[in-house]
């Protein structure tokens, strides 16, 4: 029977030399040598865990999908590395709970431009003396954003009575490639959520907000002279919009994906280095809790990384109108009816999106091992 022995730390497979270290006997559920209290003895065979969870981005025929045995409460969930099985998240996230603040900045022009009219027999003078003018400044948010990022969605598989691990099925890795297993690059950069229908999801993986500004409407006169009938035709408003994109990248911890090559049977171990998933803490022999994903969302990418955030915010929203408005005047001469003045003036305004979002997908903690022998 196969077995695996400890020294110093270090884990020994043991076949058939059990002789050559002396007898064994059972202390208090350990495997230990009589002859040498330094060495521990764990038998392993080789099985496969009932726990175990296998993804596919096919059909696994030989396995059970897990969201239809068990698993349901996972199904559209991204996964998160945890011990808890908690659940959290959201698909969107309101806009206004950014709040605003800022400024409305509103810069006036003057104009001294004058010219003198007749109106019938009286003389009419017609001051510009002033076109200054202010505009109030109103600004709406966009609705909602997204909180998916870039996503493919994989489908659980569990083991049945066929003790079987098909051919395709999918695991992770950070270092070299095992044996008999090929790296699967298609899903690079996505996180991984579960769904029975496997494939890339969002295509995406940003979400915007905006502002949208408009003035109130400026009404300006003339001074009127003279019985002159004068007034300023410059009665004019304002509209502009700013657009903000942000990556939509919570936190996350990035392992190569790969594919067995053939099926996999309670007779044929798997690899170590393998890192997969389980649906409940009790990790078989051989295995140990891989922590390093805990509190992260499992993203699939060639090189292990950490990164992401688990807020946002997004930066100050600017913009300003520019350029020469048109205001007319009307002359008390009916022979000319309107002289026009061109004054280049801007308005502006500054909003910053104030306070941070938790842009966390919907989420579901799993168990995350590694196999260390």
């Amino acid at each position: 029977m196969p077995g695996w022995v400890k020294q110093n730390g270090t884990w020994k497979e043991i076949i058939k030399v059990l002789n050559k270290i002396g007898s064994v006997w059972c202390n208090v559920g350990n495997i230990k040598s009589k002859e040498s209290t330094g060495w521990e003895v764990i038998w392993h065979e080789k099985t496969i865990p009932d726990n175990l969870i296998v993804l596919g981005s096919s059909t696994l025929s030989s396995m059970d999908n897990w969201l239809l045995n068990g698993g349901s409460a996972y199904v559209d969930k991204f996964i998160m590395g945890g011990e808890n099985e908690s659940t959290g998240g959201s698909l969107t996230h309101d806009a206004a709970g950014h709040g605003d603040a800022g400024s409305a900045a509103v810069t006036s022009h003057v104009s001294n431009k004058k010219d003198r009219g007749w109106w019938w027999f009286f003389p009419a003078a017609y001051y510009g003396t002033s076109s200054s003018h202010n505009h109030s400044i109103q600004h709406t948010h966009s609705g909602t954003g997204s909180n998916i990022p870039l996503n493919v969605n994989l489908t659980p598989y569990i083991i049945n009575d066929n003790k079987l691990i098909n051919a395709g099925g999918l695991f992770f890795v950070e270092d070299d490639i095992p044996t008999n297993f090929t790296a699967v690059n298609t899903y690079d950069g996505r996180y991984v959520r579960f769904n029975s229908t496997p494939g890339n999801g969002s295509e995406s993986g940003t979400h915007s907000h905006s502002h949208n500004m408009y003035t109130s409407t400026s009404t300006i006169s003339s001074t009127k002279k003279n019985n002159g009938s004068s007034s300023w035709v410059s009665s004019h408003y304002h509209y502009w919009s700013h657009t903000h994109t942000i990556t939509n990248d919570p936190l996350y911890r990035t392992l190569k994906l790969v594919s067995c090559d053939n099926d996999i049977n309670d007779q044929i171990d798997i690899p170590i280095g393998i890192i997969a998933l389980f649906t409940n803490n009790n990790l078989p022999v051989g295995w140990e809790k891989y922590s390093q994903i805990d509190g992260k969302l499992l993203k699939i990418n060639n090189s292990i990384s950490d990164g992401g955030t688990d807020w946002h915010y997004h930066d100050t929203l600017a913009s300003n109108t520019g350029g020469k408005i048109n205001h007319q005047y009307l002359r008390g001469d009916a022979s000319s009816d309107y002289y026009s003045m061109n004054n280049s003036h801007t308005h502006s305004t500054s909003h910053r999106h104030l306070g941070t979002l938790d842009w966390m997908p919907p989420y579901k903690e799993l168990y995350f091992a590694k196999k260390i022998f």
